[in-house]
């Protein structure tokens, strides 16, 4: 403490130094303190000291906002212990650590100085204290405290200011849940702090007022007192978990039951405590309540523990009289105004839901949270942050006039009809704000397709697909919108004409005072819409000159294109057959969208002619995967760029990948996603790969989904080489060449090849440029390319399908295990092993795993795999890995077919 703090005896002084004094005292002393003369020395001490330290000087307001009622410790044992370190560790992100208010009252609300207890600590630093061996002839209540927090703190997440009453009639009643329903989406549901104030701006504390309700958790509310006193006009504004600032989400609304049904499941939830109240009496408007019977709700505590005069509710429940501490049923008609007042509460701000499980149909509107995560999974978060009620025309709940029974992210929305003046509950779709942890688990990034001037900023979901294609899913389930900035941007509060994950964003300039912002919008999907997903190759069905315009829609092109196309593709994209994209052309569409297909209608062109498209789909994982290939990764990004062509990868990872792949995926090698659009791709497609030219190219890996033919049992042929370079001006093992020669050896439809130097180099390793190298046509080098070289001597084997291997098959062969240099299943060995069983010369072979994995596919590197030798894999081989089990199988050419034993035997050549 300053030594040179003024000591004042003087009577004109006497007053305010003393109130120094004794706000010193109980904010700072550690010994015992007393109350019995104070209200509320403690809770202004602060307003004090700048006040009587500067006596006569401007006192700025001082922003700081107040936190809920804590109430940690009984009075039970040694004292009840409310300490500020104990609160901060079992309420974390609740309290500010350096609080610079406290106030402590008894849980049933009367303040701490009426109690005529002694307290060991009353202090904002340390927390409050009251040790019951310091009592005389006593113990120490039941207490519960409560923090002001300075304004870096209370600033942290706060919303704006609400001023949803005035104080006309009853008074100035501004409740958390009548807030929650005025202001949809702007408020958290359970607050940490609250600030009031009036109107013009004064700061009002809760102590030295006689205000029904000042607190975080239930908001504010002051009732007229006449003649005596009136309430001023308030506002207030809370503070909330650093969560709800967070980027978050908006949901799409859902309408799961309307007001004339109800189903007999849905049933009160039993984790809330009820009571019973036989009547409602009138709303807040003063309009009588119809008698329902009796109406189980949840009584949250609306005025204090003391009631309204002459206003109670009983009830009987197992015989005896209870009197409940909130008071709904008149015993005085005089007291009417109370008794509104109870009745709107009970009606609009409830948290627990009527049972209804004998009711009949027609009770209301009940849109409840754990019905809607049953009949949307997935599209819901299970713990919103907020809620939105409309009625399904897009009328505000809070002007339809109705009583709402649950109106909270927590449980949902709730009309029931029995609580309505003489009518109905309207048809109700509700909506949530979601916390950033799950919006964040399937989103797209920011687009920004509009700018504000002209009508307005269109950032609409059918455009944005346009634009942005395969980029957004086609049933996005939230929304979040900020300006260009960054500032978030609430669907309620400002009037935007649209603002809806199924719908995206829009602003109409002339609907707003001084225009539109520049917005953006990103979008959370389905997390199917995030898992690996392919894009497949273009296709082109239609034109513009025929049928009065093009197109592409998808059960045409199912038909033309057979197994080539998802039957349920996520994501679409429209070009120009030049390669245009389509948000380019000027063209109106029909439809673009993956569910359909596209269409441009020559009519809808403002006397112009739609452009000739073609499409393109993603498809989702369980399509993608059911024939595909590793991921290769033949190139970096150093030099021009990264390039995974497919033909380069044919000759890279031969027998490896099909010719005519009918989708491909690209990643950066650690596992990011790319997809065509919103990249500068030079090549993106399954039928040439992938190509990315320098400028700022990642490492990139592709792998393709090849049709089904190629993924079945496929046999490997013996070489062959009919060629040598040094005639005919190169090295041709053209496919053509090689039936004709070797007619009964090779299948006449190949599904893969591989070529290889004669010396057993791969065709890859030799720098040579080859003219052909594809199982359709074979393989060429022709001497001329190769820049003042010549063509090595080359050989070439292919892949062969199920049909053609399975004509001669020997059964499957094991005879070697992995253990010790590796597993050995030469062709000698197995004749040897299985006489009478495999061909001398067999014309093709297969190998899998044991478990029937195709060996092409492990990553093994194998010595020896050939027909003519069989299979060999050496463990010293494998880079530090050992080899796996293998069995082989192969095909024969067949002599004859004979009958012994009453077994069928194949005889061999």
């Amino acid at each position: 403490m300053d030594n040179s703090f003024p000591c004042v005896t003087g009577e004109a002084e006497m007053g305010g130094v003393l109130k120094v004094f004794a706000a010193w005292v109980v904010l700072a002393t550690s010994t015992l303190i007393s109350l019995s003369t104070q209200d509320s020395v403690a809770d202004d001490a602060n307003q004090i000291l700048e006040q009587a330290i500067l006596p006569g000087s401007p006192v700025k307001p001082i922003r700081r906002c107040i936190t809920k009622w804590f109430d940690y410790d009984d009075p039970s044992g040694k004292g009840d212990y409310e300490l500020l370190a104990d609160l901060l560790r079992t309420y974390p992100g609740e309290i500010c650590p350096n609080p610079i208010r406290i106030e402590a009252q008894t849980i049933s609300g009367q303040p701490a100085s009426q109690t005529g207890n002694i307290f060991e600590v009353y202090n904002p630093t340390a927390g409050f204290a009251c040790v019951n061996a310091n009592q005389v002839r006593r113990r120490c209540l039941d207490y519960k405290v409560r923090f002001t927090c300075p304004e870096e703190w209370c600033s942290r997440c706060r919303t704006r200011w609400f001023d949803r009453d005035d104080p006309s009639r009853l008074g100035d009643i501004e409740t958390l849940l009548l807030i929650l329903i005025k202001y949809p989406l702007q408020v958290c549901p359970q607050p940490i702090a609250i600030e009031v104030a009036t109107v013009s701006g004064t700061t009002v504390l809760p102590t030295g007022n006689n205000f029904y309700i000042y607190d975080a958790a239930q908001g504010f509310a002051c009732l007229n007192k006449p003649p005596k006193g009136w309430c001023q006009d308030y506002k207030v504004r809370f503070t909330c978990p650093k969560r709800f600032c967070h980027r978050n989400c908006w949901l799409l609304g859902a309408d799961r039951v309307n007001p004339s049904g109800l189903e007999n499941n849905e049933t009160l939830s039993e984790s809330y405590p009820l009571q019973v109240c036989p009547q409602l009496v009138a709303t807040i408007s003063g309009t009588p309540v119809p008698q329902t019977g009796n109406i189980q709700v949840h009584l949250l505590s609306f005025f204090r523990s003391d009631p309204p005069e002459d206003i109670e509710c009983v009830t009987d429940q197992q015989g005896g009289r209870i009197f409940l501490p909130l008071h709904c049923l008149l015993k005085n008609q005089k007291n009417e105004q109370q008794g509104m007042v109870f009745a709107t509460w009970v009606a609009l701000a409830t948290s627990t839901l009527i049972s209804l499980s004998t009711q009949s149909s027609g009770n209301g509107d009940y849109e409840l949270l754990a019905d809607l995560l049953n009949t949307n999974p997935g599209e819901i978060c299970p713990t919103p942050i907020a809620i939105e009620a409309q009625t399904t025309s897009g009328q505000p709940a809070s002007q339809t006039g109705n009583i709402f029974q649950v109106y909270n992210p927590t449980s949902g929305f709730a009309c029931a009809n029995a609580n309505q003046v003489g009518g109905v509950c309207a048809d109700y779709k509700v909506r949530f704000t979601c916390p950033e942890e799950w919006c964040s688990k399937c989103r797209t990034p920011w687009f920004d397709r509009d700018n504000p001037g002209g009508q307005g900023d269109y950032e609409t979901l059918s455009l944005t697909l346009i634009t942005y294609p395969l980029q957004v899913c086609a049933q996005p389930i939230a929304i979040e919108v900020t300006t260009i900035s960054g500032t978030p941007v609430l669907p309620t509060g400002n009037n935007f004409q649209v603002y809806d994950p199924t719908q995206g964003f829009a602003c109409v300039n002339t609907q707003q005072n001084g225009g539109c912002q520049d917005y953006k919008v990103r979008f959370t999907c389905p997390v199917s819409f995030c898992k690996p997903k392919c894009v497949t190759r273009w296709f082109d069905s239609d034109n513009p000159n025929t049928n009065g315009g093009d197109s592409e829609l998808l059960t045409v092109l199912f038909g033309m294109y057979p197994g080539e196309i998802c039957p349920i593709p996520i994501g679409i994209e429209a070009q120009m057959i030049s390669g245009q994209p389509a948000s380019q052309t000027g063209n109106v569409f029909q439809v673009y969208n993956p569910t359909t297909g596209f269409s441009c209608i020559n009519a809808n062109q403002g006397g112009g002619v739609c452009a000739d498209y073609k499409v393109r789909f993603t498809c989702p994982e369980d399509w993608c995967s059911k024939c595909r290939t590793p991921w290769f990764d033949r190139d970096d990004h150093s030099g021009q760029g990264d390039y995974e062509t497919l033909s380069l990868l044919l000759i890279r990872y031969p027998l490896q990948v099909c010719a005519q792949p009918i989708a491909i995926e690209v990643t950066t090698i650690s596992g990011t996603p790319a997809l065509p659009p919103g990249n500068i791709f030079a090549v993106y497609d399954p039928l040439q790969g992938f190509a990315c030219v320098n400028g700022a190219c990642q490492d990139y890996r592709v792998r393709f989904t090849c049709p089904l033919s190629f993924c079945q049992t496929q046999c490997v042929t013996r070489w062959f080489d009919s060629d040598n370079p040094d005639t005919n001006g190169g090295d041709s093992e053209l496919l053509s060449g090689l039936l004709s020669t070797y007619n009964k050896y090779i299948c006449p439809n190949p599904l893969g090849i591989e070529a290889q130097t004669v010396s057993g180099q791969p065709a890859y390793q030799t720098g040579n440029i080859f003219q052909e190298y594809n199982p359709t046509s074979g393989f060429s080098c022709l001497n001329a390319n190769q820049g003042g070289g010549v063509c090595v001597d080359y050989k070439v084997r292919f892949t062969c399908p199920e049909d053609w291997c399975s004509k001669c098959r020997t059964p499957w062969f094991d005879r070697d295990n992995p253990s010790g240099l590796g597993d050995y299943e030469t062709l000698l060995l197995t004749l040897i092993t299985y006489p009478q069983q495999v061909c001398a010369q067999p014309i093709a072979i297969e190998v899998t795993t044991i478990s029937g994995t195709p060996a092409l596919t492990t990553g093994n590197n194998f010595q020896v795999f050939d027909p003519l030798h069989g299979f060999e894999c050496v463990n010293d081989q494998q880079g530090g890995g050992v080899c796996q089990d293998y069995k082989v199988r192969y095909t024969c050419l067949c002599k004859s077919q004979v009958l012994s034993n009453s077994s069928f035997v194949v005889t061999y050549p």
